[in-house]
């Protein structure tokens, strides 16, 4: 199981092993597609009640067919930290992304694998200090990266009739300037996702400066089925925006 080195506050690519995440990949076509495009790494949804929600057998097969840098990042929501490690093993995961309301306890049981946590900051009235302290415990608890998503839609409760809005893939937009903010004082890479698509993401990129991106309805033509013209542009995009903050 892959682990990024340590990072210091402004993190750069070094290390850190992907810098364009596609989300929400459900068949093999559209995982060769995006490998082709150059994407960096594949995100599969293990969340039983989203829409892009994968099993263990499609993710192996996607994965046999896939070069070995291709990183591949196991996204959970609110699951025991052993279905999660067994999903990690038997899959050799490259990542575990944490997309609900994971606890501190959770983290710490995970935190033999690279473990990306994921936070949704309120549009308004969010206060820095209060997240950057939020993070610095994840941090501690073995936390390798930040991924920062749109605010919830509606309530968060897995006991609602349709609760898969409140955890990503909505297409609704996440804050770039506290995004922006939170990646200038974060020790670790912060990644970028939350209503980004090809027309925005070279301004996302140079506006928050993050260490990588992360789409999934943003290049679909309906969820769980990417759009090649769509991927293409938003990869293409990405990368030459990314060039140019390197070069700054």
């Amino acid at each position: 199981m892959s682990r990024p080195a340590s990072s210091s506050a402004n993190p750069t690519t070094k290390g850190w092993p992907f810098r364009i995440k596609i989300c929400g990949i459900t068949t093999l076509a559209d995982a060769m597609m995006a490998e082709a495009a150059g994407a960096d790494a594949l995100g599969f949804n293990f969340y039983p009640r989203s829409m892009r929600c994968t099993t263990s057998a499609q993710v192996a097969e996607i994965k046999s067919q896939l070069s070995d840098k291709m990183q591949s990042i196991g996204v959970f929501v609110n699951q025991d930290s052993a279905s999660i490690r067994q999903f990690a093993n038997e899959l050799q995961l490259d990542a575990i992304q944490l997309h609900g309301d994971e606890t501190i306890e959770i983290m710490d049981l995970l935190s033999q694998y690279c473990v990306i946590r994921c936070i949704r900051p309120p549009t308004e009235s969010a206060s820095i200090d209060q997240w950057l302290n939020h993070c610095q415990t994840w941090i501690s608890a073995g936390v390798q990266a930040i991924l920062i998503d749109a605010p919830p839609l509606g309530r968060r409760s897995d006991s609602d009739s349709n609760p898969a809005d409140a955890f990503g893939g909505t297409g609704q937009s996440t804050n770039w300037t506290f995004a922006a903010e939170l990646a200038h004082h974060l020790t670790v890479p912060l990644i970028l996702a939350g209503g980004l698509n090809p027309s925005n993401v070279a301004d996302a990129i140079h506006t928050v400066n993050p260490t990588a991106v992360d789409v999934a309805s943003g290049v679909e033509s309906f969820p769980g089925k990417k759009n090649s013209t769509q991927l293409e542009s938003f990869i293409s995009r990405a990368h030459q925006a990314f060039r140019e903050t390197d070069d700054n």
